[in-house]
């Protein structure tokens, strides 16, 4: 900053009116003061992993058939002809 800006910026807080900072602080509470802006876009860190999601369930799918054919007998199944 220049010498100028520093003077002028000085001298602006020095015209500043001084009120208590309970005063102030009560008077900030009477107002409802916004939440602010919400980003429309979410961190890339943050979202959810659609790839893996799919992937996963088709694995965990595919494993759970797994294990149940080695718990079933060894046997192969013979249906019986149907009468007429």
């Amino acid at each position: 900053m220049q010498e100028n800006d520093t003077s002028t910026s000085v001298n602006a807080m020095k015209k500043i009116l001084n009120t208590p900072l309970v005063a102030s602080a009560l008077l900030s509470n009477l107002f409802v003061h916004d939440d602010g802006n919400t980003s429309s876009n979410a961190p890339k860190n943050d979202t959810a992993k659609a790839t893996s999601s799919p992937k996963n369930s088709i694995l965990n799918t595919a494993f759970v058939d797994k294990s149940f054919s080695a718990l079933a007998p060894k046997t192969a199944v013979i249906s019986s002809p149907m009468s007429k």
